[in-house]
């Protein structure tokens, strides 16, 4: 396997564009360090860096069939990841019976990240004539979050969240997630094999299929690892043969936390 070292990694937040609100980045990054939970800090980040990222995806999905086909449609991805019922009566193994596991487990919601995302937005610049289908696009991108450390096998700790924003940056480059998942990676472990696992979830996001211009819904009743074949993501044993990492930060610490097998990631 070949090496790796932190700037590799470093790379991908170097390149700056017109748009990007440098100290509001910083000062966001301040707050997430004194309380990883604050997820409203993270979409500070995200907002303050995001230049013309949202566009550029907008333009990727609308360029896909089943992307445009979403995108005139304005379907609710959350209507049916909100309705626990329905996700329980999914068969077991299958993509929606692990999410709400997951959820569950999390005590966590899907309309969480939204709301979160909304207390960031007051700070943006106000748009005179926002689109409505590039807004759609970025609901879409929030929608699927938990959705995608189900996908990976990457958790809800920081390290898992970490694992997850590198993942979420191959899918669509959006320069806060960079600047997040590098800062927090350079509390972990000073080591070649945690900074290979970190670069393996990035190649991860990019080898994937375009995400957001799949329709989710119809793959939630798909067995785990046959959704995950089929939407390009590397399964877990395969991608990360030593285990996934995990720690909080101010428990274990970053990447110091007991490795999880990736034989047990998978659901049939």
């Amino acid at each position: 396997m070949d090496s790796v070292r932190p700037s590799d990694a470093a790379t991908a937040i170097v390149k700056t564009d017109v748009g990007r609100d440098w100290w509001r980045a910083l000062k966001a990054i301040a707050g997430l360090a004194r309380n990883t939970e604050d997820t409203t800090q993270v979409f500070e980040i995200i907002h303050a860096l995001a230049g013309n990222n949202l566009e550029r995806t907008y333009r990727r999905m609308a360029k896909d069939p089943v992307g445009r086909a979403l995108i005139d449609e304005r379907s609710s991805l959350n209507a049916i990841l909100m309705d626990r019922p329905r996700l329980a009566a999914m068969p077991e193994g299958s993509l929606g019976r692990a999410y709400l596991q997951f959820m569950v487990e999390g005590e966590i919601t899907a309309d969480g990240l939204e709301a979160a995302q909304d207390a960031a937005r007051a700070n943006d610049e106000p748009e005179p004539d926002p689109d409505p289908e590039q807004e759609y696009v970025a609901q879409r991108l929030v929608e699927q979050h938990d959705l995608w450390h189900v996908l990976t096998g990457y958790g809800r700790d920081d390290t898992g969240e970490l694992a997850n924003l590198w993942f979420s940056y191959g899918q669509f480059r959006q320069l806060g997630m960079a600047f997040i998942a590098f800062m927090g990676c350079l509390d972990g472990p000073h080591s070649l094999r945690f900074w290979r696992f970190m670069r393996t979830a990035l190649r991860r996001g990019r080898r994937a299929r375009n995400l957001v211009a799949c329709r989710m819904e119809d793959y939630l009743e798909l067995p785990l690892d046959e959704a995950r074949r089929t939407l390009g993501v590397g399964l877990p044993h395969e991608v990360h043969p030593h285990g996934i990492y995990t720690g909080n930060r101010r428990h274990e610490g970053i990447g110091r936390g007991p490795r999880v097998k990736t034989a047990q990631l998978t659901a049939g």
